[in-house]
């Protein structure tokens, strides 16, 4: 298998952890609640939107698999949402495995009804570079709950990821969201 492509895939599974940090102590109600920001949607729609991503370009368009996207209420908490993405990581696996030295060969696929010319490796990088934009959000929103700035880049490539999420308690209690999402 392509050494540098799972290397790259390893960064990004390894950063994911610090957003999970963030996510799990800002606590399920927020997690869940509709933003206005995200047209309505909550973080947990957008975080969920990303691994139905990876499925759809992996899996299904990628492989012809008929695997089904998670839907967003099937996870009440962050938590939770690890296994939509473990569901995510193994089509990827799959795609990598299925196209092991032929990644940048074109592949013909209908996508919504469009005839597409595509690689496998496109097929891997596009949801990586959304999932980037989608984290973006979500990392603003968690800051907009009250979390101090902190390190949510990619995670390095030796040793431990960047600095850990901050800690959301106060006094040993999480901190409420805040209804005022204008700072």
């Amino acid at each position: 298998m392509d050494a540098g492509i799972v290397t790259t895939y390893t960064w990004v599974c390894r950063t994911r952890e610090i957003l999970w940090h963030a996510l799990d102590q800002l606590g399920p109600e927020a997690y869940r609640a509709p933003q206005a920001t995200l047209a309505g949607d909550s973080i947990r729609d957008r975080h969920i939107h990303i691994a139905s991503c990876y499925i759809f370009w992996a899996a299904r368009v990628g492989l012809g698999e008929d695997l089904a996207e998670p839907s967003p209420a099937d996870f009440a908490d962050a938590a939770a949402s690890r296994a939509a993405f473990a569901t995510a990581d193994a089509a990827v696996e799959r795609l990598l495995t299925h196209f092991d030295g032929h990644l940048d060969d074109p592949i013909e696929r209908t996508v919504w009804g469009q005839a597409e010319r595509l690689t496998p490796r496109w097929l891997l990088m596009h949801p990586v570079t959304h999932e980037f934009n989608h984290k973006g959000q979500i990392l603003i929103l968690v800051r907009m709950f009250g979390a101090p700035p902190f390190d949510g880049d990619m995670a390095r490539p030796f040793g431990a990821p960047p600095a850990q999420a901050p800690d959301l308690t106060v006094g040993g209690r999480r901190r409420a969201p805040t209804a005022d999402h204008s700072r």
